[in-house]
């Protein structure tokens, strides 16, 4: 929680060589030139990335026991902010690897809302529906092929009564998928005519039939 994590800060404790952290929104970043930390840029939108502490320094606290008292920055190890740093604290909290990698597909996935399908598409909302679902998950670390029906065979089933937000929704006889991100939404490629769309769980009672629900991490 987040609590435990900033609270156990002068504690002696075993820090990870890689860790995942939520970054809020408008969360300050920085920079290191020079010996010191410099403000640059702002995020611009909520993220979910691994990182490494580090001192006021920038010495690298990671896989060790020691007193972290002074690890006050995080630096960004991927996504559109790698390279740079955020002070620990408010907007910043650690968090599992999993939930990280879930949030970072289904953000990807999300943020395609309004753009064009593409039949065999495979580019930044320019894509069909396995095309949406493949890029998502590659931005969380996972390979999949553009198929709906290799899809269908990855990860574990799960039933629509547990559905969580990630999980892919395979239908249409093997010739749909639509992921789920949460909050009784969906989102997915649907047509050239409809493009890319976010829509309410329910409606997807009008792609057929569902053949099954995959949980892939």
């Amino acid at each position: 929680m987040c609590c435990d994590f900033l609270t156990k800060f002068n504690r002696n404790v075993k820090t990870a060589a890689k860790t995942y952290y939520y970054i809020d929104k408008n969360v300050q970043l920085y920079s290191f030139k020079n010996g010191r930390f410099k403000k640059s840029s702002k995020t611009k939108n909520s993220v979910a990335v691994s990182g490494t502490l580090t001192t006021n320094k920038n010495k690298r606290v990671a896989g060790q026991s020691k007193n972290i008292g002074g690890a006050n920055y995080v630096l960004i190890n991927e996504g559109d902010h790698k390279g740079k740093y955020v002070k620990v604290g408010k907007g910043v909290r650690r968090t599992p690897e999993r939930k990280a990698r879930i949030k970072t597909a289904v953000d990807y996935a999300a943020s395609m809302n309004g753009g064009r399908y593409v039949w065999g598409g495979t580019k930044y909302k320019a894509t069909d529906c396995c095309g949406l679902t493949m890029q998502a998950y590659r931005k969380a670390g996972v390979n999949m092929y553009n198929s709906v029906y290799s899809q269908a065979k990855m990860g574990k089933a799960v039933s629509l009564k547990n559905i969580e937000a990630g999980d892919l929704i395979i239908c249409n006889n093997y010739g749909h998928v639509a992921m789920y991100i949460g909050g009784g939404k969906i989102v997915h490629a649907m047509s050239t005519y409809y493009g890319i769309r976010i829509q309410p769980l329910a409606n997807i009672k009008y792609c057929g039939k569902i053949n099954t629900i995959r949980r892939i991490l």
